[in-house]
């Protein structure tokens, strides 16, 4: 089933963290979905004391899970998600962050080594076929893309810019031949700098620079 996206929300609609898995063309700009939740779950709050686990719009599923002072948000395909998954990333981004996060200036890119983390454990539910998790001592930088062969150099650069991709998708960028650059991801990924979802017949890889 298809993962989009995970988001930390601040309790106040500020994104904190957001990894995109798979766009979707229903998926909400990234700072309007956070003030949204953060505004919906205060609300609701008021009213019956609770918070939301799931909201269901435009076909994707919102898995939400309140901590003390943000949202953890899975946007997937699964009506029914584990949220141990939820909580995992919770307690995970407290045990690393909590001290980080109190003096917290507002600034995303203080937590983006957590989006590592992230991709970690969603490789570990059994919700998503997800193999193959990146190293995170491994990242698409220039020191580490011009570390590698040269055949698999320029396959590099292209994932770094993009993020995330399918095998047909990066060969159009580099302009070569599906089976070559197939051959090229497939040693990235054994090697720790690109990591793969499977969805169905088909394969995202991602990167992180």
């Amino acid at each position: 089933m298809s993962l989009y996206s995970v988001y930390l929300i601040s309790i106040d609609g500020r994104p904190i963290v957001a990894e995109i898995f798979e766009n979707h063309p229903n998926l909400f700009e990234k700072h309007l979905f956070c003030r949204l939740i953060a505004t919906l779950q205060s609300k609701v709050y008021e009213l019956i004391r609770n918070g939301i686990d799931i909201i269901r719009i435009n076909d994707i599923n919102y898995h939400l899970k309140y901590f003390e002072k943000f949202h953890v948000v899975i946007a997937c395909e699964l009506a029914n998600l584990d949220r141990h998954t939820l909580d995992r990333i919770g307690r995970s981004f407290i045990k690393d962050y909590k001290k980080n996060f109190a003096n917290w200036s507002g600034e995303e890119k203080e937590f983006t080594d957590f989006r590592v983390k992230i991709k970690d454990i969603i490789a570990k539910s059994t919700d998503f076929n997800f193999r193959n998790p990146i190293d995170p001592s491994k990242p698409l930088d220039t020191i580490n893309i011009y570390q590698l062969p040269k055949a698999l150099q320029r396959t590099a650069l292209v994932m770094a810019t993009l993020q995330m991709g399918t095998v047909r998708e990066i060969a159009r960028q580099l302009d070569e031949e599906t089976d070559i650059v197939q051959g090229y991801l497939t040693i990235l990924q054994q090697e720790g700098y690109v990591g793969v979802i499977d969805r169905g017949a088909r394969s995202m890889y991602f990167a992180i620079s």
